[in-house]
């Protein structure tokens, strides 16, 4: 009886793997030998369409201030982290896509496709909250505190 419970967890496991394997998880292959150029666009109008309305709302609620740092106001690192994020996002979705569906950067870049995924994807990743900090120091004003 002391070793029951983990049997029963070892076999529900095995069932359950059998089970996914069998009727829900597509291997790459089948996942590739099935793509086509179409599937890169995939649900994403919703995602362009969001990304649309977030960006109207979030540079609806910005306001010019006299401030700067490095010669940005909070106004324009608030617009640079605004199109970083979108353009961050957009990049890593292609990437995504196009790896999955065809393999692209492994055939572009081969057994480099994995650092040269990281010399784009990390300038970018340690960029957003560069900017959003510039944004919060070159902005004083925007909870009441004095200029």
């Amino acid at each position: 009886m002391k070793h029951s419970f983990p049997i029963f967890l070892s076999r529900l496991i095995e069932t359950a793997g059998k089970h996914l394997k069998e009727n829900v998880v597509a291997s790459l292959s089948d996942i590739r030998e099935k793509a086509e150029f179409s599937d890169l666009f995939e649900g994403q109008a919703q995602h362009a369409l969001l990304a649309a309305l977030l960006y109207v709302g979030a540079t609806s609620l910005l306001a010019p201030t006299s401030n700067a740092v490095w010669g940005l106001t909070s106004y324009e690192w608030a617009m640079w982290s605004i199109w970083l994020a979108i353009t961050h996002q957009v990049i890593v979705a292609v990437v995504f896509r196009t790896q999955l569906l065809f393999n692209t950067w492994q055939r572009l870049f081969g057994t480099h496709d994995i650092k040269t995924w990281a010399i784009v994807f990390m300038p970018l990743l340690l960029a957003r909250p560069f900017t959003v900090l510039m944004v919060g120091l070159s902005d004083t004003t925007s909870l009441g505190a004095p200029s």
